[in-house]
C-alpha cells in the first residue's frame, strides 16, 4: 500500500529508514484525535467495529487496548481503510457515544516510531491513501 506525501524530506528519520508511515503520520491523515480513557466505561463498552477488530480469530481473544480516543473520521475514509485492508488501526463507533473511537493496541513507544504497512510515495497517481 502506498501513502501519499508530498515532500518525502518530511518523512522522519525512522520513516525513511525503514521505508514505512508511522502510525501517527497515518492517523494525522485520518482525523483529529482526543483521548478519551472513559469510552469503554460511559459506552457500556458496546463498540461496533468498523476498520478491523478488537478480537484475534487466530488465537481466540481479546486484542489488549491500552488507549481509546475520539476520533474525528468521515465515512469515506472508514471505506477506503477497510478497501485496503489496512490492518494498522482499529476504528469503532459507539452507538451510546454517538462517536467513533480508535483503539490503540500499542502502548510505550512514540506514535513516529510504530510504523505502518503504508509505503511513502510522492506521486499521487500511485497513491493509495
Amino acid at each position: 500500500m502506498k501513502f501519499y506525501v508530498s515532500d518525502l524530506n518530511d518523512l522522519n528519520s525512522y520513516e525513511k529508514e525503514h521505508n514505512k508511515i508511522s502510525y501517527k503520520r497515518l492517523i494525522d491523515r485520518i482525523g483529529r484525535v482526543w483521548l478519551f480513557n472513559k469510552a469503554p466505561e460511559l459506552s457500556d463498552y458496546d463498540f461496533e467495529c468498523e476498520v478491523n477488530s478488537d478480537y484475534d480469530e487466530e488465537n481466540d481473544e481479546y486484542i489488549d487496548i491500552y488507549q481509546y480516543y475520539l476520533i474525528d473520521v468521515d465515512k469515506y475514509t472508514i471505506k477506503i481503510l477497510n478497501e485496503l485492508q489496512c490492518k494498522d488501526v482499529i476504528i469503532a463507533y459507539s452507538p451510546k457515544l454517538e462517536e467513533y473511537i480508535l483503539l490503540v493496541d500499542h502502548c510505550g513507544t512514540s506514535w513516529d516510531y510504530v510504523m505502518t504497512d503504508f509505503e511513502p510515495t510522492n506521486n499521487y497517481d500511485e497513491a493509495d491513501f
